[in-house]
């Protein structure tokens, strides 16, 4: 039954790029450029915390330029709080339908460039990108002739929203993120670090957002036993929220490691990305 679902998937796949790619072409003008979508509607913290110098650095050598957002419900407050965001979308459902409406309302505001890094994309990612009609569309290392730039593929996302910089002439950039945090949560953190006596540490973030990138007991044991080998006088903090603290707790008591800590952070995301900020590594399944 499963192998029949596979070659199904990859049927509709197959079905739906013969349908909705279209022909680009290759020799359009990176300029003009007024205005600029990125769609970054997978929901990963993370990825925003990496890739979130491009939105401050695209207004600082294009002040007058206009940025829009494609996200999800769950990290629309991240733009929102970005003030070198003018424009947040958010994906109303995950159905074809629902993508190429948003994508035909977001056409009206005739975006000259559109930015989709996502190497493997679904039907419904075509439909949007299809619809907002950009006059240049940049992908990563795609086949498809609806992306008319191709950025290279299997690097680190920063170092290919970095490659989106030097396509447009930007070769010396500043890639510290700007991430948004409140005041209380700020204090929450600063407060964590200073009362462990943590300054140089290595987040890791045992959950992602799919089910299948959440770790288990087992491999968050021997990820700590590895990380101590190779960086024993670093401290490392687990990232918690409810409903993980409990398992967490088991694993440093059975680690048996004193440089092990625990963060919680009751007031969600903010406190998150607080730690992420602070953080001189971070490791995450996402």
């Amino acid at each position: 039954m499963r192998g029949f679902k596979d070659n199904l998937r990859v049927l509709r796949l197959w079905l739906g790029k013969l349908v909705l790619d279209k022909n680009m072409p290759v020799d359009a003008p990176l300029t003009p450029l007024n205005k600029i979508l990125f769609i970054r509607h997978d929901g990963k913290l993370g990825d925003y915390a990496i890739t979130s110098f491009i939105y401050r650095e695209l207004k600082r050598f294009l002040p007058d330029i206009q940025i829009g957002v494609v996200a999800t419900a769950g990290t629309k407050y991240l733009y929102d709080e970005n003030p070198h965001v003018d424009a947040v979308y958010v994906v109303p459902a995950r159905s074809m339908s629902a993508f190429h409406r948003l994508g035909k309302a977001i056409s009206k505001e005739r975006y000259d460039m559109l930015v989709d890094t996502t190497e493997v994309l679904r039907n419904r990612d075509l439909a949007l990108i299809r619809a907002v009609d950009a006059r240049i569309n940049v992908g990563c290392g795609q086949t498809l002739r609806i992306f008319n730039v191709n950025l290279p593929t299997g690097g680190h996302l920063s170092d290919t929203y970095g490659d989106i910089l030097k396509l447009l002439g930007f070769d010396e950039y500043d890639s510290s993120g700007y991430t948004p945090q409140d005041g209380q949560s700020r204090l929450n953190t600063e407060k964590f670090l200073h009362d462990n006596g943590i300054s140089d540490f290595i987040l890791l973030n045992c959950f992602g957002a799919a089910t299948m990138k959440k770790m288990t007991e087992t491999s968050i044991i021997a990820l700590i036993a590895n990380i101590s080998r190779t960086a024993p006088a670093r401290k490392i903090v687990l990232l918690s929220y409810e409903g993980v603290r409990p398992l967490l707790e088991k694993v440093v008591e059975k680690a048996g490691n004193d440089n092990i800590y625990i963060f919680n952070s009751p007031a969600g995301i903010f406190e998150a990305v607080g730690i992420i900020r602070a953080a001189s590594y971070v490791i995450s399944p996402d």
